[in-house]
């Protein structure tokens, strides 16, 4: 409980079970009128068959950047048993499903923290996880003015059109479970995320990068996981030094303008495994 009680040109500042604390009206109106910073809260969803360390060195650097910022990892979408996972997990029920179990989580994490500016990054699954959790807080009213703000949207190797141009073997194990069928496109999923309150809650984040790798990527092609039809950079320019990226700004896509972020992997003979959330 605060009071402030004016005694000429001095006021007093209330605690429980403290002595009033003088201090002059300046002071105490500069303290009440500032703005205070909200909280940055970062989530780090995982993808198939994932768990939330598969994201920790990313939190990691993220923590480097800013060590105010609230990083969270949640565990809703994750078996917990290691063997377990790759037997059957949260991940395998569907898109919906997890991304329905995410947005439950954050509005249980973010309740306490309001306001708060929030930032979503999704690895693979992870991706059209937080698209469907973004979608599921638009409708019940989490974006708006003195709740949460919508910062950075980032995806990392997400099929945004399916598993078109993955390896044979991945596919015939991905249409084992919900989750496959929906990124096979044996589901109205992809048509439900690019309307209604899906896409206007991905309109309101201030900035959206979709990051994707060039090459030797045998679970999520560069065209899925970036969004787009067109011919890969060229690798040539892009592995000079180690693992270089390529971006293009602003770059236009319908209603959304989205950043693109290629990798290339030319002497860097990894196969599938650059698709992992450490590579």
């Amino acid at each position: 409980i605060f009071s402030l009680l004016h005694q000429e040109r001095c006021g007093f500042f209330f605690l429980p079970g403290l002595p009033p604390i003088p201090l002059p009206i300046i002071y105490l109106t500069t303290l009440f009128a500032l703005e205070m910073p909200t909280r940055h809260v970062i989530v780090l969803q995982h993808g198939l068959a994932g768990t939330p360390s598969d994201l920790n060195r990313v939190a990691s650097a993220l923590r480097r950047e800013d060590p105010d910022a609230v990083i969270l990892q949640p565990s809703t979408n994750d078996a917990g048993i290691h063997l377990q996972r790759f037997i059957w997990n949260p991940t395998y029920d569907g898109v919906e499903a997890g991304g329905n179990r995410l947005a439950q989580f954050l509005m249980q994490e973010l309740l306490p923290l309001l306001p708060c500016r929030l930032s979503m990054v999704g690895h693979s699954l992870g991706g059209l996880y937080c698209r469907v959790a973004a979608g599921v807080l638009e409708v019940e009213g989490w974006f708006t003015e003195g709740k949460v703000q919508p910062q950075f949207f980032a995806t990392v190797a997400t099929p945004h059109l399916g598993l078109r141009e993955s390896s044979p073997g991945i596919k015939m194990l991905s249409l084992l479970c919900p989750s496959g069928w929906d990124m096979n496109g044996l589901t109205p999923l992809f048509t439900k995320l690019c309307q209604g309150p899906y896409l206007e809650a991905l309109r309101k984040f201030t900035r959206r990068v979709v990051y994707g790798n060039v090459q030797r990527d045998g679970v999520v092609g560069y065209h899925s996981s970036v969004l787009s039809l067109e011919i890969p950079p060229a690798t040539a320019k892009l592995t000079s030094h180690g693992f270089p990226h390529v971006f293009s700004p602003l770059r236009g896509h319908g209603e959304l303008s989205l950043d693109l972020a290629a990798r290339a992997f030319r002497h860097h003979h990894r196969g599938y495994m650059t698709h992992s959330s450490d590579a």
